[in-house]
C-alpha cells in the first residue's frame, strides 16, 4: 500500500510540510467510542515533524516518532487519512519546533484516561500543547461529555467517568476553521 501512496504523492505534486496534521481512523473498541462520541471517523492524530524522510510524531503507547509508513499502517481498512494544514505554521522556525517537541514531549507516557491535567498525554493533547507553544490558532479544549457512548465509558472508567474534564479530539481539528484539508490518502 505504501508504494501506491508514495507514487500518488509524487504524481500529484503534493509534499508534506512540518506541522501538517494527519487525521486517522483506527479500528478498536476505544477508537469506535471516540468516533461515536465526536461524530467523526477519526480517532487518532499525528503531526509531521520531518519532510525527508517523512516522520510523524504521535502519542500512541507513548509519545514517539514513526515513519509515515508505520503511521499509515494502523489506518482502519478501507478508510482514508486526511491531511490538514494551518497557514500560520509558515512563520514558525521549524528547527526550534522540532527541538521543542523532542525536549518537552518525546518519550512521555500515553494517557489512556484522557486527563488534561496529568503528566501523561494523549494524541490530540500532544498536538494542542505543541502548537500552543508557538501561538498557532487552533480549537480550544472543552469539557468532555462522555454522553454518546456512555455505556462504553462507564465500563472503561469502571464507573468513575471523568466528567467536567477538559479535552480535545481529532474531530475538533477536523472541524476547525484554522486548518484546511490539503489531501486525503
Amino acid at each position: 500500500m505504501m508504494k501506491y501512496v508514495l507514487l500518488f504523492l509524487s504524481l500529484s505534486g503534493f509534499s508534506f510540510e512540518i506541522g501538517d496534521l494527519i487525521l486517522q481512523p483506527l479500528h478498536c473498541s476505544l477508537c469506535t467510542a471516540i468516533e461515536n462520541e465526536t461524530d467523526s471517523i477519526y480517532s487518532h492524530i499525528g503531526i509531521v515533524i520531518s519532510k525527508n524522510p517523512i516522520l510523524v510524531a504521535e502519542a500512541f503507547e507513548k509519545v514517539r516518532v514513526v515513519s509515515l509508513e508505520k503511521f499509515l499502517s494502523k489506518t482502519q481498512r478501507n478508510q482514508n487519512v486526511k491531511i490538514l494544514r494551518n497557514s500560520e505554521m509558515r512563520k514558525v522556525n521549524k528547527y526550534l519546533f522540532v527541538q521543542d517537541f523532542q525536549t518537552i514531549f518525546l518519550g512521555l507516557s500515553y494517557d489512556s484516561e484522557f486527563l488534561w491535567s496529568s503528566d501523561k498525554i494523549y494524541c490530540s493533547e500532544l498536538i494542542y500543547k505543541l502548537l500552543n507553544l508557538y501561538g498557532i490558532s487552533q480549537p480550544r479544549p472543552e469539557v468532555m461529555s462522555f454522553s454518546k457512548a456512555h455505556t462504553f465509558w462507564d465500563k472503561y472508567y469502571k464507573g468513575n467517568i471523568p466528567v467536567q474534564e477538559l479535552g480535545i479530539s481529532p474531530a475538533d481539528y477536523d472541524e476547525s476553521p484554522y486548518f484546511r484539508e490539503v489531501i486525503r490518502l
